[in-house]
């Protein structure tokens, strides 16, 4: 009966999410977004197999020589890779199978919906059941799904997208290693994620923060020394992604 319940509880959920679909699916009700479209160029760039290339008036660019001002310029410190690389990736494969990117910009905004805003709604309510009930996992994923403001941003293309979902798992997964603190495969996960957060955009880096914090102070393993240990591996897992940031930038700038 249990299991029962468990199946229904998650079809539910599964109903939640594809509410959360149809309120979404009219990508082309909100006008573009000049980050949208710079995150799309990126993309495109990407799946070329071409380095990343913009304009940027950042005078930081001029006094390193790596740009005119208002001249064209490889933006590492505009634009993190992580979050443009994923949405590349269907419009490469659409290059490979038919010859030709068929996900455009209006594409693109329905493939950041698929890959991150659906499945972040999905992962709050699994959460949300696992640390109070089932009445209240419905409850966020509603809110979550229906909320007008949260509707209209996931219609969009944003980094922040990539942030919130690798956070979660991030979270989700620290939750199982609180409930299974010999398995050390967890934190390490969990590290990973928090370090991809980061890589879609800077303040992801409080995923990586927050996560070093919850296994040094709420982590329920014995001794002080190995939970530091363990947040330090964390930090030094999670900044290792974050540092593929700047040494692309001393790469190709």
């Amino acid at each position: 009966m249990k299991a029962f319940s468990k199946f229904h509880t998650h079809i539910f959920f599964v109903l939640i999410v594809l509410l959360a679909l149809m309120l979404r699916m009219n990508v082309y009700s909100v006008e573009p977004y000049c980050d949208e479209e710079t995150y799309d160029w990126l993309a495109f760039n990407l799946s070329q197999g071409r380095l990343r290339t913009g304009t940027s008036f950042m005078s930081v660019y001029v006094k390193y020589g790596a740009a005119i001002f208002g001249g064209e310029v490889e933006p590492w410190l505009d634009h993190p890779i992580l979050y443009p690389f994923i949405l590349s990736i269907p419009k490469l494969l659409s290059r490979i199978l038919f010859g030709v990117d068929l996900v455009k910009f209006y594409g693109t905004r329905f493939v950041s919906m698929l890959i991150f805003c659906l499945p972040t709604i999905y992962l709050t309510m699994v959460i949300s059941k696992r640390e109070f009930d089932t009445p209240s996992a419905i409850v966020s994923g509603l809110i979550y799904a229906c909320v007008p403001s949260i509707i209209l941003q996931q219609k969009m293309v944003f980094l922040d997208h990539g942030v919130t979902l690798f956070s979660i798992l991030s979270l989700y997964t620290f939750i199982k290693y609180l409930d299974s603190e010999s398995d050390s495969r967890l934190w390490v996960l969990s590290s990973i994620y928090a370090g991809m957060a980061a890589l879609c955009k800077g303040t992801g880096l409080s995923a990586i923060l927050a996560l070093v914090l919850a296994i040094t102070f709420i982590s329920r393993e014995d001794g002080f020394k190995k939970r530091l240990i363990r947040a330090i591996s964390s930090l030094i897992i999670g900044g290792s992604l974050v540092s593929i940031y700047p040494l692309y930038g001393l790469m190709f700038n």
